[in-house]
């Protein structure tokens, strides 16, 4: 387990980098610049494959496996933070409100919530000017930037437990000592420092020309710090009583009278 999980993870994480420059390349090399459409480039690529080699009845096919791909990966982004968020909310992190779940263990609440603000994003992706490659690059960036800062995060958070519980028992360390924990985490806080900094230059097929760059940029730092200090400001203003009444509904639940 000490050494397998983290060599798993490893070629999982060099096949997915292979495989997702080679696609890129790929889509690249067969589409005209002026011609890729950055939410259909992976159909166009396949439609301009097909079409080449006489197998136009193809396309149709295609394009149903990758949306029941899409669908099934859509549920998993769906469920999966909803069901992380409500295991912080029965923990006191989240207002009572949100800490509501049905008889299969989902956070129903926390799921409307969800619904009503991935609507906002929706109507954001359609007024935004520029047209389509556009808002869908700035929604792209904006959700790549504050990955990046949770990765960050992650970076000095592993820097910080090497110096303040080094004699905890893991289950994987990175060895080295302290020297190794700053190479390894030290690399990857610049890289993504420079992913950051690339999300903040669209490329050509954004458009993003039409509301110039300085608030394309402005937009993307903005929204950032926006999406990372609301749930810093939901921390800073937790009450006790959020986790009584989750304890309270707990104890009843446990010990029916």
């Amino acid at each position: 387990m000490h050494r397998d999980y983290p060599l798993g993870v490893f070629i999982i994480g060099i096949i997915a980098a292979v495989s997702s420059i080679i696609g890129s390349l790929i889509v690249g090399l067969i589409l005209p610049v002026q011609n890729l459409v950055l939410t259909a480039g992976l159909m166009q690529t396949y439609n301009a494959i097909f079409s080449w080699f006489g197998f136009g009845w193809m396309i149709p096919v295609i394009a149903i496996l990758i949306a029941i791909g899409s669908i099934g990966k859509i549920t998993t982004w769906v469920l999966g933070p909803v069901r992380g968020l409500g295991r912080a909310a029965r923990e006191g992190l989240l207002p009572p409100i949100l800490q509501k779940h049905n008889k299969a263990g989902v956070p129903v609440n926390m799921l409307i919530l969800q619904a009503v603000i991935v609507s906002i994003w929706g109507v954001i992706f359609v007024l935004l000017p520029g047209g389509v490659n556009s808002a869908f690059w700035m929604l792209l960036a904006l959700t790549t930037t504050v990955y990046i800062v949770m990765y960050i995060l992650m970076y000095l958070a592993a820097i910080k437990l090497r110096y303040s519980q080094s004699n905890v028992k893991r289950a994987f360390k990175i060895p080295g000592g302290k020297v190794g924990i700053w190479a390894i985490s030290g690399w990857g806080i610049v890289a993504m420092v420079i992913i950051f900094v690339l999300a903040l230059l669209p490329p050509t097929q954004a458009n993003v020309e039409s509301i110039s760059l300085v608030a394309f940029e402005a937009l993307m730092i903005a929204g950032t710090i926006g999406v990372v200090m609301i749930p810093q400001v939901i921390y800073s203003k937790r009450k006790p009583s959020w986790l009584l009444k989750e304890k309270q509904k707990r104890e009843r639940s446990s010990n029916p009278t």
